[in-house]
């Protein structure tokens, strides 16, 4: 019981976290839209873009242009896979109306295939992998992969697979 009460207790701290650092964001987007004419626009993207690069963008665009005031829109989210940026980017578009946009996604994919036209929701896994508890023990689990192969314990072993595809086989000593 007390194991699932700090995994409740977890995922609850950080999607409020998660929440907190999309107001900040929110309201940044906000106090950028007030530029009235201003060339508008949206950045999309996974945590590579959330609070990265769009405010510096803005800055920059805005401290170089004497004619053109510009309105950079931080949509970024992290933990976000292309597939649900492209489910939501229709309201996006519809909800700023941008003169341009930015897309930097594919980092959280995975390999995986991105159909057209699916709802992210619908998809297999997409509960767990919506759980922010699941995403931490994933990336603490990967980082204790790196280290196991930088100390030459783990060595992945690339080979095809029936299909002529790669597929990643592990090797420990």
């Amino acid at each position: 019981f007390g194991f699932f009460l700090f995994l409740i207790l977890t995922e609850a701290v950080l999607r409020l976290s998660g929440w907190a650092m999309l107001c900040v964001q929110e309201y940044n987007n906000l106090r950028s839209l007030k530029r009235a004419g201003a060339y508008k626009i949206i950045c999309v993207g996974e945590s590579t873009t959330a609070g990265q690069y769009p405010c510096f963008l803005e800055e920059i665009l805005n401290n170089n242009s004497r004619k053109m005031k510009f309105s950079v829109i931080d949509k970024g989210e992290p933990g976000v896979t292309t597939s649900i940026i492209i489910w939501r980017i229709n309201a996006y578009l519809d909800s700023y109306r941008p003169d341009i946009v930015i897309a930097m996604m594919g980092i959280n994919d995975w390999g995986k295939a991105i159909p057209y036209g699916i709802n992210p929701e619908s998809e297999p896994g997409f509960f767990l992998n919506s759980l922010r508890t699941y995403k931490l023990a994933r990336l603490v689990w990967l980082h204790a992969l790196a280290k196991a192969k930088e100390a030459g314990f783990y060595r992945p072993q690339a080979k095809l697979d029936a299909q002529g595809y790669f597929e990643l086989g592990r090797t420990y000593r």
